[in-house]
């Protein structure tokens, strides 16, 4: 029997704030992982789901994200060997995490790796995202982006896929407060605008540019205020308990900005340094604590790398 092939994918921030389906980043530490191995009949196969909310994930090759982001890798190489997965969920599904994106990353990864292949980031990103697809409806790529190349990320075009890596800004790091209640990312999209006033497009528009600069020159001080979103936010802020009273409790806190990670429910904060970050994500957990809502902390760097092998 051919040896496993272990990968891990991290958490990541969707939509950064305004940046929507477009800008992605990686959080170091907590992710999801997928073992890999060839087996000698056509397909993909998932054995086993261990881990937070393991019970929730299906072992259906056609709905399970990692093992549909494999089939893509396979479909891609035309390879005529299968493969059996093992996903370890270290991500909560519904929290905003990008926990689905992680499985399909760390599945598109592992199936390269293990048929010995080494595919160029946007055919990985674009298999992942057909994972991701599986499991929310809808075709983005920013978390799956970021999962898979680290850093932030900027998705310049879904058509053909175009990625920029903007890496991160030395010293910078995250907060995040997760309420305890999951929230899918299916209901999270039905409540977004079908229009939007001109003016919140132009907006949006600007505040987006000015997160691609202050990453792409490395200054933190253009951050503050970069996080502001009128469009998707402020529709997904009646499904947060709590959200405004937490996201100023973060800004109260020194934070440079405060939105909703990705559909939510986990809210975010930039900070210079792990412990300011600690420091805002107390905060929000206060604040959500207040509200009613509880939550779990958690303060870390972004990651620069994404989805890594881990062996053999």
């Amino acid at each position: 029997m051919r040896p496993w092939t272990r990968v891990h994918a991290p958490a990541t921030i969707g939509n950064l704030g305004p940046g929507f389906d477009t800008l992605g980043a990686a959080v170091r530490g907590a992710g999801d992982e997928v073992h890999a191995r060839t087996v000698g009949p056509r397909g993909v196969r998932v054995l086993q789901v261990l881990g937070v909310g393991a019970a929730g994930i299906p072992l259906d090759p056609t709905r399970n994200t990692a093992s549909v982001a494999a089939a893509a890798v396979l479909e891609v190489i035309g390879s005529p060997r299968g493969l059996e997965l093992r996903v370890l969920k270290g991500l909560p599904p519904g929290s905003g995490l990008g926990s689905s994106a992680a499985s399909a990353a760390a599945g598109a990864v592992a199936a390269a790796r293990a048929l010995g292949e080494r595919l160029p980031a946007e055919v990985l990103v674009a298999c992942a995202t057909r994972g991701e697809q599986a499991a929310s409806g809808a075709w983005f790529a920013d978390n799956t982006a970021a999962a898979v190349c680290g850093g932030v990320v900027l998705v310049a075009s879904h058509e053909p896929l175009r990625l920029v890596r903007l890496g991160v800004i030395p010293g910078l790091a995250v907060a995040l407060a997760t309420p305890r209640t999951p929230l899918e990312t299916r209901t999270s999209r039905s409540v977004l605008p079908a229009e939007v006033p001109l003016a919140d497009v132009v907006h949006n528009m600007a505040r987006t540019a000015q997160l691609v600069a202050a990453f792409a020159r490395r200054d933190p001080r253009l951050l503050r205020g970069a996080l502001e979103d009128r469009v998707a936010e402020p529709a997904r802020a009646p499904l947060v308990p709590g959200f405004y009273q937490v996201k100023e409790a973060a800004l109260s806190s020194g934070a440079l900005g405060a939105s909703l990670s990705g559909a939510g429910p986990t809210v975010f904060a930039l900070c210079m340094g792990v412990s300011a970050a600690r420091r805002a994500a107390g905060a929000m957990r206060a604040a959500f604590a207040l509200a009613g809502v509880e939550s779990d902390e958690r303060a870390a760097p972004l990651a620069a790398s994404g989805a890594r092998v881990l062996g053999p």
